[in-house]
This record gives C-alpha cells, structure tokens and sequence, in this order.
C-alpha cells in the first residue's frame, strides 16, 4: 500500500514513468506495479511501514488493538 501511496502521490503531481529518473522532467523509473518493483525497493517500503507505529507515537498519538467480534 505505501508503494501505491508514494506512486499516486507523484501522478498526482504530474509525474509520469520514464526507464530512468529525471526529477527536472518529473520521470521516474520506480512509476511501476509492485510486481514489477525491484526487490530492494521493495524493502524500503516494508521499512517505512514498519516504522509507522513509532511515528505515530512520536506525533503524540495511542495506538489501541480493538478486539476482534
């Protein structure tokens, strides 16, 4: 999900993908479906997932578990 966060993000903002990076023509290389993602960046994206709940934290707020019904 964060990868399709990040990916709208920069649709959003008019960038459109290109076989390498060019930030002075908004391309970019990493404009492509999680399968097709390379596997190191794919990592990146599992660590900032993971580090959400620190953030939130930091930001002041509780995370509370719900019980499940």
């Amino acid at each position: 999900m964060e990868h399709e966060r990040w990916m709208q993000e920069k649709l959003d903002a008019g960038w459109k993908y290109a076989k390498e990076t060019d930030k002075s023509k908004r391309q970019h290389k990493l404009l492509v479906s999680w399968e097709n993602l390379p596997p190191e960046e794919q990592e990146k994206d599992y660590i900032m997932a993971r580090g959400i709940p620190q953030i939130m934290v930091k930001a002041g707020y509780t995370m509370v578990k719900l019980s499940q019904r």
